[in-house]
């Protein structure tokens, strides 16, 4: 090819061992002075002058350019690190197709995901959540809206996890990784939550314009900045926060806890969400109350369809349903009758009245036709009487199904007060040994408001590693390992790597003094660790013995790692 005018050569480029190699210099002058690696004397190498003064020439030349690379060693570990993360220099374009089409959050095995604790508010009150961690969420009344829009009231259901512990983060797949003009970095968190509302099972949005507050509770001091995770683009940065101290070198308190009486919900309270279900239990059987059958009127027009009655519980059971137009519909014509209807839909539309959706497909020459009917569900005459007789036992059973409903609610009700009780005696007990827990450890609070419901983060972007470590990881026999995720944990700050696979090998990127380890997820819920600083591949290979058993949840993993005093 041609570049300004001069043409260049289209080689292959080096690989990192040859990289390597070029680097040692002294072995590079003693080749060009012996006349090739293995001292030959003249077989293939420069005896002639013209070559030693053009390999004079370019070791000179390749001296200038190694001056022009950057002494500064994290910047040149920084420009190499940038060079062989996939996440954001893929080597093919197939890698970089893997990577978008992928999701961020990667959860490796579901039964080790991060429990969320559930609470219940009133979405048009809202209210403060007390988190058993000592996080408080202050969520405004009447900031809470559907998928279309529409502003949700009643009972809504937060769902609320946190994360103070890499592993932790690395069991729930979340990534670490934040690119800055063109530099990847790798966070140290000093706290990071994810907070969800429902009603239902349908997940609920935050109004445009309003906020909940988070006073996160955290055990790191310092400075750092906020980030809200975009599932699809990464890390967005949200400002900064700064730590308010609980504590003081005394122990005496220099923030006013929340009033308890001003909690809606201590912690999760099966019995509060017996009680609410039941409640909800009770609204929908009184909405499906039967309804007194009505006598056809000879004089008005009526359509006999096959309707299918399941969402209408309260027409059921009373024998042929026909449906009589209302005095008050103004669309209705006879020609209606006239027409091959193909499909017949109905909906509610007042106490006693209901629209009947007629639909007609276009066929040949006609156009499709849809009309809206105000209709009337009756009884035809002759029917009347037997359909009177079945409304009546219905009524018998209707009322004392809800009579047991009413006694249920009541019993739960008692049961979730009691629990409820028993929740903020144990809360109080909790904020004495934490008080107490304050005059040996500072415990901050760092406070943000979040405009949208996810995952947000205290983090600082500063982990930039050592040195890079190309491995394949093996078992004891040599077999490749049954991996499903490999992450680099950083215990003393806070800190993870997630790595991603190239070709059957990680780039482990090792910094050296912080007490970094190796944490491989295998499948059949086991792991492999091996500290950081020992991982010196071996013609790229890197041992890595499982351990023997197999871990049921995220609790048993984290107790398991954190008892492992070799990696400590």
């Amino acid at each position: 090819m041609k570049t300004n005018g001069k043409h260049t050569i289209n080689r292959k480029p080096m690989s990192s061992e040859e990289i390597n190699r070029m680097q040692d210099f002294d072995a590079v002058l003693k080749g060009a002075s012996t006349g090739g690696p293995k001292g030959e004397g003249g077989k293939g190498g420069f005896k002639n002058g013209w070559y030693i003064l053009g390999g004079a020439l370019l070791i000179l030349a390749g001296l200038a350019t190694w001056m022009l690379i950057p002494l500064d060693k994290e910047d040149a570990i920084s420009r190499q690190v940038e060079q062989n993360i996939p996440e954001t220099m893929p080597r093919t374009q197939e890698d970089s197709e893997d990577l978008v089409r992928a999701p961020l959050v990667r959860l490796p095995v579901n039964e080790w995901d991060i429990a969320f604790s559930r609470y219940t508010l009133d979405a048009t009150k809202g209210g403060i959540i007390a988190h058993p961690s000592g996080t408080k969420i202050r969520v405004p009344g009447s900031c809470l809206i559907d998928q279309n829009g529409k502003k949700v009231s009643g009972v809504v259901e937060f769902r609320y996890r946190e994360f103070h512990d890499p592993i932790d983060i690395a069991l729930s797949g979340i990534p670490m990784h934040y690119d800055s003009a063109g530099t990847n970095y790798y966070f140290q968190t000093a706290g990071m939550t994810e907070l969800r509302a429902f009603q239902g099972d349908q997940e609920l949005v935050l109004e445009a314009g309003k906020k909940i507050q988070i006073d996160l509770q955290s055990q790191v001091d310092g400075v750092y900045n906020l980030y809200q995770l975009n599932e699809q683009s990464g890390w967005q940065p949200r400002g900064s926060n700064s730590p308010l101290k609980k504590s003081t070198v005394d122990g005496q308190q220099t923030t006013v806890e929340v009033p308890l009486n001003n909690i809606e919900l201590i912690s999760q309270n099966p019995q509060e969400l017996s009680f609410i279900k039941a409640e909800k239990d009770l609204q929908k059987l009184l909405a499906e109350k039967p309804k007194a059958p009505e006598k056809a009127t000879i004089s008005r027009p009526r359509f006999n369809l096959d309707v299918n009655l399941k969402d209408f519980p309260e027409l059921e059971g009373l024998g042929t349903m026909e449906f009589e137009v209302a005095p008050e519909d103004k669309i209705f014509t006879p020609e209606h009758y006239k027409i091959e209807w193909n499909d017949v839909q109905l909906k509610r539309h007042s106490e006693r009245r209901y629209k009947m959706i007629l639909t007609r497909d276009a066929r040949g020459s006609l156009p499709k036709l849809q009309v809206a009917l105000i209709v009337i569900p009756v009884i035809a005459e002759k029917d009347y009487e037997a359909a009177k007789t079945k409304y009546e036992q219905m009524m018998r059973d209707y009322d004392q199904k809800v009579a047991q409903k009413k006694q249920e609610i009541e019993r739960l009700k008692k049961e979730a007060e009691e629990a409820q009780k028993q929740a903020e005696a144990e809360w109080k007990r909790a904020q004495e040994r934490r008080r107490e827990g304050d005059r040996v450890q500072q415990v901050y609070i760092r406070s943000f408001t979040m405009d949208g419901f996810g995952i947000w983060n205290c983090d600082n972007p500063k982990i930039k590693p050592d040195r890079v470590e190309q491995c394949r990881f093996v078992d004891g026999n040599g077999k490749p390992l049954p991996i499903l995720a490999v992450n680099c944990v950083l215990p003393e700050v806070k800190g993870l790597i997630v790595l991603h696979e190239r070709n059957g090998t990680y780039d482990v990127l090792v910094n050296e003094g912080m007490n970094e380890y190796v944490l491989l997820i295998l499948e059949g819920k086991k792991l492999a660790f091996k500290k950081a600083e020992d991982v010196k591949p071996v013609d790229g290979v890197v041992v890595m013995v499982p351990v023997s058993r197999s871990f049921a949840n995220a609790g048993e993993v984290r107790e398991y790692l954190r008892s492992r005093e070799d990696l400590f």
